[in-house]
């Protein structure tokens, strides 16, 4: 997937990092082992019994266990853009097509390329054919 940056620079992650991932209800909970076969912390709201948990409440739970949200809803990155704090980081899936391959190959390449942005905290918006991240927190002004 061609990639756009629209930060400083690309990551070059020399070594995996675990990442903690919570997964809203617009994403396959099948994302969840695959990504636990990667080596990565993940769970989706289905399982957890929060599926009818609020997005501010998503938020929070994200920030107090120091996960990255996952998500096909775009009021996650507006409530991000708005937070004070670098956490939590989302991505934002903007897809023609939620089939599980295609957004594994898609979270597989942000995994690649910026795995050390996901561990600081951004917001990732992934669209078929590129990616835009932006750090938090966001200055205004």
């Amino acid at each position: 997937m061609p990639v756009a940056v629209l930060t400083e620079k690309k990551s070059t992650p020399s070594e995996p990092k675990l990442l903690r991932f919570i997964l809203d209800m617009g994403l396959s909970p099948h994302l969840v082992p695959w990504l636990q076969d990667l080596g990565h912390d993940a769970s989706h709201l289905l399982e957890r019994g929060q599926h009818k948990a609020a997005d501010s409440e998503i938020i929070q739970i994200a920030q107090d266990e120091n996960r990255i949200v996952l998500t096909a809803d775009t009021d996650f990155a507006q409530l991000a853009a708005n937070l004070p704090s670098s956490t939590p980081s989302i991505v934002l899936f903007r897809l023609s097509s939620y089939k599980l391959a295609n957004v594994q190959r898609h979270l597989r390449d942000l995994l690649d390329a910026f795995q050390d942005q996901l561990a600081r905290g951004c917001i990732i918006s992934v669209q078929d054919n590129q990616a835009r991240v932006r750090l938090l927190p966001i200055q205004r002004g």
